[in-house]
C-alpha cells in the first residue's frame, strides 16, 4: 500500500494545517495543497509571457518577464534596456512577439504550449528552488486552459470569451477575490504522502482509505439566522402548514406590539420608475437611408446540408465549419463531420467556397481576418447592444464586415435590405472596438455562393448605432 492510497479529509484549512503538523511530527509524509498560486514565480512568469505573446505592445509584461522569469534581469537593468528601446530584444522576447500572429487563430490550449516552449518555462522550473512544486504550478495553468477550451465549463466558471487576454483577465479577476488559490501538490499521484483534502475538494475523488476528520464539530447556530422548524412530521400534508420560522437568539416581541413591531420595520415602497429594455437587439438599428445594395458571385454554392435537417442547427454546423476554413485549417474534415454532423460532400463544397472567399478578399488587399468577434454597446440609458461579428477582414482602407447567411435568395440584393440594421449595429460596434472605420458591409450567402454588398452611408456606422429605438 502507498501513503497516497490514504487520504484525510479535513472540514477546513485549519484543520488540514494541524493534522498536516501532527502527521509531519510522527515522521509520515504528507501531501497537500497549499495557497499562493496565482502569486507562485512560475504562474507570474507564464502569465506575462502570455501576455506579452498576445500583445507585443505591451511593456509591462515585457518587464516581468525580463525581471521575474527566465532572464532573470536585474530590475534596473530591464527599465533601462526599456528606456533605450532594447528591452524587446532580451531573450526569449523575440521568440515569443514571432507568435502573436497565431494567438487569434490557435485555441488557447494550442497557443499556451507555444507560448511555454518560446519562452523556455518547462526547463526553467528545474533550477527553482522547489523544481517538483513549480513543474505543478505549471501544469495546473495548462490544466485551466485546457478547461476554458469548454464552453460550457468555462462560462460556467465565469470565463465568458476566447483567447489569451480573455483567460489572463478571468484568471487577474479571479486572483483579486481569491479564488481558488490553492497550489497543487507536487508529490500528487507519485505516492509520496498521505493526502490531505478538505470535504468539498474531496468530491467526485477516490481512495482505497478514506479517513473522515472533524465529525465531532458541532454545527453551532450563528446569531441573525433563520430556522424551520417542523414539529410534525407524521402528516405530509400538513408538513408545510405547521412548520415554525424562528429567529436565533430568540426575539420574543411584547403581546400586543406585533403588527407595530412588523409594521416599522416594513420597507417604503419603491417609487414608480420609467422603464427601459435592457438589451437592443442589432436588428433594431435603422438606418437612416436606404442602403444601396449589389449582388456579387465569388465562388461555388454550397447545397443544404444532408446530414441536418433542422434549420437552426445546420446554421450553426455552417458557421463553425466555415470559421475553421476561413482559417486556413484544411485537413480537419473528419473532426469536423463528427462536430457539426455536416456530410464530407457538404464539408468539401464548403472549403471549396471558403477558399474561393479568400481569394476575393486578398483581391482586395486584405492582410488580416477576425473570425466570431464578441461585440457590446452600452446606450446612455443603459441598454446594451450585443452581437458576434462572422468576419471581419482588415485592409489599409479600413474593415470589410462580413455576416454568413444559410440561405440562396432568389435575389441577394433584395433579400440583404431585411439585414441592414444588424449589419450597421455590427460595424458601429466594430468601429468602436477596433478603431477603425468599415468601409463594406457584406452578406455571404452560403447557399448561392454569392456576396450582397453595400457601402456604409456618409455618415459612418457608428451615427446608426446611436439613433437605435428602444424597443425597436
Amino acid at each position: 500500500m502507498r501513503p497516497a492510497d490514504i487520504a484525510i479529509l479535513c472540514r477546513s484549512h485549519a484543520q488540514i494545517d494541524a493534522y498536516a503538523a501532527a502527521l509531519r511530527a510522527l515522521g509520515v509524509a504528507v501531501s497537500r495543497e497549499e495557497a499562493g498560486w496565482h502569486a507562485a514565480p512560475v504562474t507570474a512568469a507564464a502569465h506575462a509571457a502570455l501576455a506579452y505573446a498576445a500583445d507585443p505592445a505591451d511593456r509591462h509584461a515585457a518587464l516581468c518577464l525580463a525581471v521575474l522569469g527566465p532572464p532573470a534581469t536585474p530590475l534596473e537593468d530591464a527599465l533601462k534596456a526599456e528606456l533605450d528601446g532594447r528591452l524587446a530584444q532580451v531573450a526569449p522576447l523575440p521568440a515569443l512577439a514571432a507568435l502573436a500572429e497565431a494567438a487569434e487563430r490557435l485555441p488557447l490550449p494550442r497557443f499556451l504550449t507555444a507560448v511555454i516552449a518560446a519562452a523556455g518555462l518547462e526547463d526553467w522550473t528545474l533550477g527553482q528552488p522547489e523544481p517538483a512544486a513549480a513543474r505543478a504550478d505549471l501544469a495546473r495553468l495548462m490544466a485551466e486552459a485546457f478547461a476554458s477550451a469548454e464552453e460550457e465549463t468555462a462560462e460556467a466558471a465565469g470565463l465568458h470569451g476566447m483567447g489569451a487576454r480573455a483567460f489572463l483577465g478571468w484568471l487577474a479577476d479571479r486572483a483579486s477575490r481569491g479564488d481558488d488559490d490553492r497550489r497543487p501538490p507536487p508529490e500528487a499521484g507519485a505516492g509520496l504522502g498521505v493526502e490531505l483534502v478538505t470535504w468539498h475538494a474531496a468530491k467526485g475523488r477516490e481512495w482505497p482509505i478514506v479517513v473522515v476528520a472533524g465529525l465531532d464539530w458541532e454545527m453551532g447556530e450563528r446569531p441573525g439566522s433563520l430556522r424551520v422548524d417542523f414539529p410534525d412530521l407524521s402528516d405530509p400534508a400538513a408538513i408545510l402548514t405547521g412548520a415554525v420560522l424562528r429567529h436565533y437568539p430568540a426575539a420574543p416581541v411584547p403581546a400586543g406590539r406585533r403588527e407595530a413591531f412588523l409594521e416599522a420595520r416594513r420597507p417604503e415602497p419603491l417609487p414608480e420608475a420609467p422603464r427601459t429594455p435592457w438589451h437592443q437587439p442589432p436588428s433594431a438599428t435603422l438606418s437612416a437611408a436606404p442602403l444601396a445594395w449589389r449582388a456579387e458571385s465569388y465562388g461555388p454554392p454550397v447545397p443544404w446540408a444532408a446530414g441536418v435537417e433542422d434549420i437552426s442547427a445546420r446554421g450553426t454546423a455552417l458557421h463553425l465549419a466555415a470559421r475553421v476554413f476561413l482559417t486556413e485549417q484544411r485537413g480537419r474534415e473528419g473532426a469536423l463531420m463528427d462536430a457539426t454532423g455536416l456530410a464530407e460532400t457538404d464539408l468539401a463544397a464548403l472549403a471549396d467556397q471558403m477558399e474561393a472567399l479568400l481569394r476575393w478578399l486578398r483581391a482586395r488587399g486584405t492582410t488580416r481576418l477576425l473570425t466570431e468577434l464578441p461585440l457590446q454597446h452600452r446606450h446612455p440609458d443603459g441598454r446594451e447592444t450585443t452581437g458576434i461579428a462572422d468576419l471581419v477582414a482588415l485592409g489599409p482602407d479600413g474593415a470589410l464586415l462580413i455576416d454568413h447567411k444559410s440561405p440562396s435568395p432568389a435575389d441577394p440584393a433584395t433579400a440583404a435590405t431585411a439585414h441592414a440594421g444588424q449589419l450597421l449595429a455590427y460595424a458601429a460596434m466594430v468601429e468602436t472596438a477596433l478603431g477603425t472605420s468599415v468601409t463594406l458591409l457584406g452578406i455571404n450567402w452560403l447557399g448561392a455562393g454569392t456576396l450582397s454588398l453595400a457601402e456604409p452611408a456618409c455618415a459612418g456606422a457608428t451615427a446608426h448605432l446611436a439613433r437605435a429605438t428602444p424597443g425597436g
